[in-house]
């Protein structure tokens, strides 16, 4: 996009300068500065700004480009994955305050080109520069139109290429993002190898991707360079003349999933797959880039069959009442959900919690680099459907869409190729969108189906807040646990019959924790437990986190699980908006102030009975993250940060962050982590990685922030009489 933003500075008077080359000197500096282990272009952009900042310019332009531009019928949001949108957010707590002060770093959305975005920059470049909103409008639409000739003659340019392949050479698509296929630092001069290698390399920006219609086939493919990979892959994979390089990096989460979707378009023909990263040797790279022309040579000799190309099918966004549908184990809410589609007419379920056997299933269908929680649940329906008489043509699981920008928006994509591949065809995946607060799982009864819903998520959220606040003290072991479960079943009951007793439920069940009898002693740490939100509370996918800092003397708070359903509101309010979708706009409102008063009547009816000051409110997060991410940025991160900077100032000891390996959302929140700590009287702060493979790093770590937590409460006067402090309030 070097076309649109020079015509857009430019015509505005400003000068353009750009970053050196990369090259040895700013791949080290990258290295000695992040502050995160990302994917290795992530990496390297710190080194740029820190060139940018020795050739002493003014302002460095690091914008926050939530969306960009698609074709007018694409229905997704266009979404940059999430390190492209949250650079900027990391490399700012790389550097000291006075260079933080020359990042330029605007909000974006280019997937609304027009009015949103004209705001949005003119709002920007007014505030920083006073520059008046229409010479800016004018900047933005002669930028737009040199881009837009740019982007045409590339596809000009390449028709010219492919209809004129020669015969008596290997003509190679370089699959892969523009940050590396067209920087010979980051691809190791792959242009140049292949040339010596007597190839024709031919940039992906030369085919027309654009023609494929992608999203038809892969629904809710929303990132831009997802698209134009499979797009290529597909127009490789039916050309005789074309093969593929597929550059890719090392930590890369969406090339962890459309590796999957690539290898089905590809129909069985051979292509090379690269991941680089900055220990790759040149060497290796040679000898692959040879071993792969030796393969091709020999597949020419056989006269091979396309294989049979599985794409996603089998989806429905509402449950049939004629199948069962079972939802994967997340945390005890999932049961009000479960009761709330029962209460609809849907048979559902949810699995067993997680164990061994599901993640020995999910890992023998994958390759290790998905998100942790995909191998889970994958493992969990895969197990179901191996049981002795399932019938698949009666069976159904939940797998809901998502718009992005992280990859849980295509786990169900995985899945749905996987149960092709493995037979399991007549499966369904109920995939209702969070565009609609996943209204369609309600069969038809939206209002029934989530006001009930959402009462026993709220109800189930405050039953865990005493059963945390108890659980640490009591003088027998497993009373808590007792009433906790006896307290959810009749929930659940209640919840699958209309739930018109769920108050008196909850008052009867604080008055029974409030009756166990306590030790008596000090009010230990409290810690947050606040992270990925399958993993937080699910014991067996984060490595029983809750048990092992209770063992080390806390008293944990949890994430609620209704902050997500309410996130889902939010987003349908602002998306609404910014799509001008009036109708959508009411509806969400209704939704959300009827959330809203559930929730405050529920908690009311504890009052005094659990400590009511954390309950952290979505605005309240929202309002406070900015020192860390842009509210704008869609997913955990600016609930997480929110959530922390709102409960620092309750009187917790320390934050325990939970996310899965190479989670990209949780790792934008350790790049910021010390951050945060050091702008919050260094509070006790961990990040713990998980997945599913235990080691006493862990304990050890735990041992050392529990300590740290120990020492904070006392210097605060946070050690107070326990029974003192859980005296109930009958306010």
């Amino acid at each position: 996009q070097f076309p649109f933003w020079r015509t857009f500075f430019e015509e505005l008077g400003f000068r353009v300068v750009v970053s050196s080359e990369t090259d040895n000197k700013i791949m080290k500096k990258s290295l000695d500065m992040i502050v995160a282990e990302t994917c290795l272009p992530v990496e390297v952009i710190h080194g740029h700004i820190y060139d940018l900042l020795e050739q002493q310019v003014d302002y460095i332009f690091i914008p926050f480009i939530i969306t960009e531009k698609g074709e007018k019928d694409d229905p997704t949001y266009n979404y940059n994955c999430t390190y492209v949108q949250t650079y900027p957010f990391m490399v700012k707590t790389a550097l000291s305050p006075e260079d933080r002060e020359k990042l330029l770093i605007p909000a974006l959305n280019f997937k609304y080109f027009g009015k949103v975005l004209n705001k949005e920059l003119s709002d920007f470049m007014w505030e920083k520069f006073k520059i008046s909103r229409k010479k800016v409008i004018n900047a933005i639409m002669k930028a737009d139109r040199l881009q837009t000739q740019y982007e045409r003659n590339l596809e000009i340019r390449g028709k010219e290429v492919l209809d004129n392949l020669p015969d008596n050479k290997e003509s190679v698509v370089i699959l892969g993002r523009p940050y590396n296929t067209g920087d010979p630092a980051l691809n190791m001069s792959l242009v140049e190898k292949l040339i010596n290698l007597d190839v024709i390399p031919i940039p992906i920006e030369f085919l027309p991707v654009s023609g494929e219609h992608i999203t038809r086939d892969y629904r809710q493919m929303y990132w831009p360079n997802g698209k134009s990979i499979l797009a290529a892959a597909r127009i490789i994979g039916r050309d005789k003349k074309l093969h593929a390089v597929y550059m890719s990096n090392y930590r890369c989460g969406p090339d962890s999933f459309l590796s999957h979707f690539v290898n089905e378009e590809m129909a069985g023909k051979p292509y090379l797959e690269l991941e680089i990263d900055e220990h790759s040797a040149d060497a290796g790279l040679i000898t692959r880039c040879e071993a792969f022309l030796d393969s091709m040579k020999g597949s020419k000799l056989i006269n091979k069959v396309r294989n049979e190309v599985f794409i996603p099918r089998g989806f429905s966004a509402s449950p049939a009442k004629d199948r069962i549908l079972y939802f994967p184990y997340m945390c005890d809410a999932g049961e009000a959900i479960a009761a709330a589609s029962r209460s609809c007419g849907i048979d559902a379920h949810v699995l067993p919690k997680e164990d061994e056997r599901d993640l020995e299933l999910g890992r023998k269908y994958t390759t290790g680099k998905e998100c942790f929680p995909m191998i889970c649940t994958t493992g969990s329906f895969l197990k179901k459907l191996m049981e002795p008489g399932i019938d698949p043509k009666k069976t159904s699981f939940f797998m809901p869409d998502h718009n992005g920008p992280c990859r849980f928006g295509q786990y169900n994509k995985f899945q749905s190729i996987l149960f092709n591949r493995l037979g399991f065809e007549d499966v369904r995946i109920i995939s209702p969108s969070n565009d609609t607060s996943y209204e369609e799982i309600s069969a038809g009864q939206g209002t029934k189906f989530r006001y009930l819903a959402w009462k026993g998520i709220v109800a189930v959220d405050l039953l865990r807040k005493l059963k945390q606040e108890r659980k640490p003290y009591e003088s027998y072991p497993g009373a808590t646990d007792l009433i906790y479960n006896e307290a959810l079943s009749m929930v659940v009951t209640s919840i699958e019959h209309g739930a018109k007793d769920i108050i008196e439920i909850l008052k009867q069940t604080a008055r029974r924790m409030h009756e166990i009898p306590m030790k008596n002693g000090l009010r230990k740490p409290v810690i947050a437990v606040v992270g990925e939100i399958f993993m937080r509370d699910n014991p067996f996918c984060n490595g029983f986190i809750i048990d092992r800092l209770e063992k080390n003397g806390a008293e944990t708070w949890i994430a609620p699980f209704g902050e997500w359903l309410s996130y889902t509101t939010y987003r349908y309010i602002r998306d609404s908006i910014w799509k001008g979708d009036y109708k959508g706009l009411m509806k969400a409102k209704i939704q959300d102030l009827a959330q809203r008063t559930v929730a405050k009547k529920l908690q009311k009816s504890l009052l005094g009975m659990y400590d009511s000051q954390r309950e952290v409110e979505l605005h309240e997060m929202l309002e406070s993250c900015g020192p860390y991410i842009h509210k704008h940025y869609d997913g955990d991160p600016a609930l997480n940060l929110g959530t922390s900077v709102v409960l620092s100032k309750t009187g917790i000891s320390g934050i325990a962050n939970i996310l899965p390996f190479t989670c990209m959302p949780g790792t934008v929140i350790e790049s910021v982590s010390d951050w945060f700590k050091r702008n919050h009287n260094n509070i006790p702060y961990v990040n713990i990685a998980y997945d599913g493979q235990d080691n006493t790093t862990i304990d050890m770590r735990i041992q050392a922030f529990m300590y740290q937590a120990r020492e904070f409460a006392k210097e605060r006067g946070y050690d107070q009489d326990v029974k003192k402090f859980m005296e109930p309030s009958l306010v």
